[in-house]
């Protein structure tokens, strides 16, 4: 497999800049993109959640970090890497210099992209359901951000051993505040009595491009949806559903929060409008 690093295309085994690597050892920030029939979705969306992030942090703008030239890059490392269905794309972009150090190169930045490819060129929607766990001491600590950042790691450590510990699929993201506004898995929805919930874009600003889509075309259907400006853990425990929305898997309704098992037949009715949404 190959990545793109200096503008160049570079086998990832002969290249010491693993993902893990970059985003553990050097202040850095990454985005996921899904790739579909070799397009990738909402990039405009994507490159501009992280140039969001980089002007918050006075982050420098690698070169050539464009929509149009990260765009080029994504297809030749689809060619390269014979991926021709559906593939995930993970952008990553960080300082020359270590964390650590306070060199010249600290005001230099550089990007790096990963592409691998997918089973299925096409969402799937899940017919298990997932299962999410609500920790509240699971806690995504300032600055918030518009995308990942490297500052946020010790959270995303702790996931594979709190789902382990759960059995759960997901967990719920709060905010210093005791509100939810996001899972391990993506953006968070709920439904009740017919209307849609989810935190507002000021509460989650990590939330995915695919999320605005679903937004509008939920409300392009009649379904009224409430952005809202606090959400407890109370408004999903007593949730008639709750689904979540990430770039890679789509739509994901849940059947269990906690030990409460919930329903999906709205959910199933927006993972429907989906395919609308991608072939936009």
């Amino acid at each position: 497999m190959f990545c793109v690093i200096d503008n160049e295309i570079t086998k990832i085994s002969d290249s010491i800049m693993s993902l893990d690597n970059v985003f553990g050892m050097f202040d850095s920030l990454v985005e996921t993109v899904r790739l579909y029939n070799t397009k990738p979705l909402f990039i405009n969306e994507h490159i501009a959640k992280m140039l969001e992030t980089m002007d918050v942090l006075s982050f420098p703008y690698p070169n050539n970090f464009s929509v149009s030239y990260v765009s080029r890059q994504i297809t030749r490392l689809l060619n390269v890497n014979k991926v021709y269905k559906g593939g995930i794309c993970k952008i990553c972009v960080f300082r020359k210099a270590s964390i650590f150090s306070h060199e010249e190169t600290d005001t230099q930045s550089q990007f790096i992209i990963f592409v691998d490819s997918l089973a299925e060129r096409d969402f799937e929607f899940n017919t298990k359901g997932i299962s999410l766990a609500i920790i509240p001491s699971v806690v995504i600590q300032k600055p918030y951000l518009y995308t990942m950042y490297s500052a946020h790691m010790l959270t995303q450590r702790k996931i594979p051993f709190l789902l382990q510990k759960t059995g759960a699929d997901a967990l719920t993201f709060f905010t210093e505040y005791e509100q939810i506004f996001h899972t391990s898995a993506g953006d968070i929805f709920y439904v009740k009595n017919m209307e849609v919930y989810c935190p507002n874009a000021e509460i989650n600003t990590f939330r995915h491009p695919l999320t605005n889509h679903v937004i509008d075309t939920l409300k392009r259907q009649g379904i009224a949806v409430h952005e809202a400006e606090n959400m407890f853990v109370d408004d999903i425990m007593s949730a008639d559903e709750v689904f979540v929305t990430h770039p890679i898997t789509g739509i994901q309704w849940v059947v269990r929060v906690n030990d409460k098992i919930v329903s999906y037949s709205l959910s199933k009715k927006i993972y429907s409008l989906l395919q609308q949404i991608i072939d936009v």
